[in-house]
């Protein structure tokens, strides 16, 4: 979705108006969402945003179909995703969880909210005063499929070289 925006005819035609909409969404709260992680660290509160965080944007969907044996397979192995924020809507069947120091947790959907994941990139600009979240998604146990939407944000050009801010 950026640096260079899609075109339209690159997004197939069902979805086109909705998935246009839905990055222009992600950009508002992702403006929104540096700011407050921006003024946090107690910086001015368009620090974060002047460094090109919105700029990289990548939108993924998934789609995990049903699976008769949940139990002897994985969704999504563990892992923290590389950039500075991800967006992330899930349905109403979730199988996302996250490591915390005490195992993992099932992160419960609830409907229309979003769950934000901080990523590498914003712990080492943070110098690990933000911490990048270890999740996975389990195999899909439900009769129907789970779907979610994850925008992942990052800097605008890859070449770029970045540190902990002082």
């Amino acid at each position: 979705m950026g640096p260079v925006p899609a075109k339209a005819k690159e997004i197939p035609e069902v979805c086109t108006k909705e998935v246009m909409e839905w990055d222009k969404e992600v950009v508002r709260v992702g403006d929104i969402l540096l700011g407050l992680l921006s003024e946090g660290l107690g910086l001015g509160e368009e620090r974060l945003t002047e460094l090109g965080l919105l700029r990289g944007r990548v939108m993924v969907g998934h789609y995990y179909p049903f699976c008769p044996q949940p139990n002897l397979t994985v969704g999504l192995n563990s892992h923290a995703d590389p950039g500075a924020l991800t967006l992330l809507l899930q349905d109403h069947i979730g199988g996302l969880q996250v490591r915390t120091q005490h195992g993992w947790i099932n992160v419960e959907p609830l409907g229309g909210a979003l769950v934000i994941n901080i990523g590498d990139l914003l712990q080492i600009i943070s110098n690990e005063e933000y911490k990048s979240a270890d999740h996975r998604v389990l195999a899909n146990p439900s009769n129907e499929p789970q779907v979610s939407i994850a925008v992942f944000l990052n800097p605008g050009t890859r070449e770029k070289l970045f540190g902990p801010l002082p």
